[in-house]
């Protein structure tokens, strides 16, 4: 391949012996006549078919005569010559002016070459991103290059897997494509698998300018990029019972648009493909009218690794007395939980796994022989077959245990509290680790309600807090989850110690997700 640079012109004032070497070459002279000669320089190196005009300029008055001669033959009487040989060598052009008895003249070196380093400049602004044409596509864009001193007839596009791309291995690029040159300013190509363009990986990407002398460009950088994959959505719905939801209308929304699908018998969904770079939002919708809609946030190509569980639940119209929630069970869930609009960021909050492990120690009170340990198991027992589901189970070894349940001396007017231990922060705010239920170790009874019975409605109002129930509800009438009205869960006059509600709401807990935004509940239905 020939080699060619940028023409230079080296100009070289040559002592020849006579007047007007110098800066425009201009020759005093007698007689009202003087001169000048150009180019200025005396010596130049021009390419093969480069041509170079040479001038006499004359100002003033008078007669004179002009000769051109090339390597010693005359060429030329007019006071311009234009030299366009194409011989490689060293020639040697003159010029002799004859006026008023005076001789003025000039010599110039010409040094005709044909392997002059004359390549297109380097292409400039060369940018990868996605292809925005599904997983695996790339988008090459550039900037037409100007100034070569040959024209540039296309662009070549290159991709190598390995540790770079250079002008010493680009013959061994990967995938190579020639893009024709136009009069744009500017070039985007787009490639993809069928080019040889590998999904998930990393490459080089560079582009060179190829004249008409089949020269490419220098190549002084290209860029890695890491290519798209395809992935696909999958996951499963289940209702709060646990059990899968067939047919359950999906729609997925990604920037490349939006398509739909359904649940099959087993709950089980997949979608795709997507794009890595891209993120899917969908939207869930059961034939029952009954169960809330469900939108996800926007998820990515991580999630593909797992199937992303929802999970959804009916209106179960809650008491509509209850905390202002106007019947609507999402609403009593939502404050119940400190998730929602109750919470920064509205996710929920709750145990990542069941059963939640207990240890409940052996203590009977002396002097009436109230046996609280026995109570506390009762109560714990109680929240199981109420629910009918595994959600918290005894431990021997408090190392264990999940929750400590301690029998202490409480701070006067508390009858029981639960402290959360690990991590650090609050209930509703973070994902518990380790709790501790204190019950007062001094609680009396109250009423027709013996002493154990309200020891056993204390812990059952405190392990509800241990199922999730961070907030008091405030209704009209009896819930177990009311502030202060654990004591009298086991009164005459209370049919059921655990409410519908309350139930619902720790039925829901066992199967939500842990960190799932309660935001996504409710959403407006699935739309064309």
């Amino acid at each position: 391949m020939r080699m060619y640079a940028a023409l230079a012109l080296v100009f070289l004032c040559l002592s020849t012996g006579f007047s007007g070497c110098g800066s425009g070459g201009t020759a005093p002279s007698g007689g009202g006549l003087e001169f000048s000669f150009q180019p200025a320089g005396q010596a130049l190196q021009l390419l093969v078919g480069q041509g170079q005009e040479f001038r006499v300029e004359v100002s003033g008055q008078g007669e004179y005569a002009i000769q051109w001669r090339l390597d010693g033959s005359t060429v030329s009487q007019a006071r311009v010559y234009y030299f366009n040989n194409i011989a490689v060598g060293n020639h040697t052009v003159t010029v002799t002016v004859e006026h008023s008895g005076a001789v003025e003249f000039r010599q110039w070196s010409v040094d005709v070459v044909e392997n002059v380093e004359a390549l297109p400049p380097a292409v400039r602004n060369v940018s990868v991103s996605d292809g925005g044409q599904g997983p695996g596509t790339v988008k090459v864009t550039w900037t037409a290059v100007a100034g070569s001193m040959f024209p540039v007839v296309a662009y070549q596009v290159a991709v190598g897997y390995g540790d770079h791309l250079g002008e010493d291995n680009w013959d061994e690029a990967t995938v190579s494509v020639r893009v024709e040159a136009t009069a744009e300013i500017g070039y985007a190509e787009i490639l993809g698998p069928e080019d040889g363009i590998r999904p998930g990986e990393t490459a080089w990407f560079g582009v060179r300018a190829l004249d008409d002398h089949g020269q490419l460009s220098p190549l002084p950088e290209a860029s890695s990029f890491t290519v798209s994959y395809p992935w696909y959505f999958s996951g499963r719905i289940i209702d709060d019972q646990g059990n899968p939801l067939p047919s359950v209308l999906l729609k997925f929304t990604s920037f490349q648009g939006t398509s739909s699908g359904a649940t099959d018998v087993d709950g089980l969904f997949v979608q795709g493909p997507f794009s890595s770079v891209d993120s899917v939002q969908v939207l869930a919708r059961a034939i029952d009218p009954e169960y809330y809609t469900y939108q996800s946030p926007r998820l990515g190509a991580s999630t593909a690794a797992q199937s992303y569980p929802i999970t959804m639940f009916r209106n179960y119209h809650a008491d509509a007395t209850c905390n202002a929630n106007n019947g609507d069970f999402l609403a009593y869930l939502r404050f119940m939980t400190r998730s929602g609009i109750y919470s920064p960021d509205g996710v929920l909050h709750k145990w990542d796994h069941y059963p939640v492990t207990v240890h409940v120690p052996d203590f009977v009170r002396a002097g009436d022989g109230v046996d609280f340990g026995a109570m506390c198991r009762q109560a714990l027992d109680l929240w199981n077959v109420t629910v009918n589901a595994d959600l918290l189970t005894t431990v021997a070894d408090p190392a264990e245990a999940d929750v400590l349940v301690s029998f202490a001396d409480v701070d006067p007017g508390i009858n029981g509290q639960v402290i959360l231990t690990e991590p650090a922060g609050s209930l509703g705010n973070v994902t518990p680790v380790h709790m501790t239920v204190e019950v007062d170790r001094n609680l009396v009874g109250l009423g027709d309600v013996s002493t154990s019975l309200a020891v056993k409605g204390v812990c059952l109002h405190e392990f509800g807090h241990v199922l999730g129930l961070y907030e008091h509800s405030s209704c009209d009438g009896y819930r177990l989850m009311d502030a202060g009205n654990g004591t009298m869960a086991f009164s005459p006059d209370v049919t059921e110690p655990i409410a519908a509600d309350e139930i619902n709401a720790v039925r829901c807990l066992r199967y939500l997700p842990d960190g799932v935004d309660m935001d996504g509940y409710d959403v407006d239905e699935l739309g064309g």
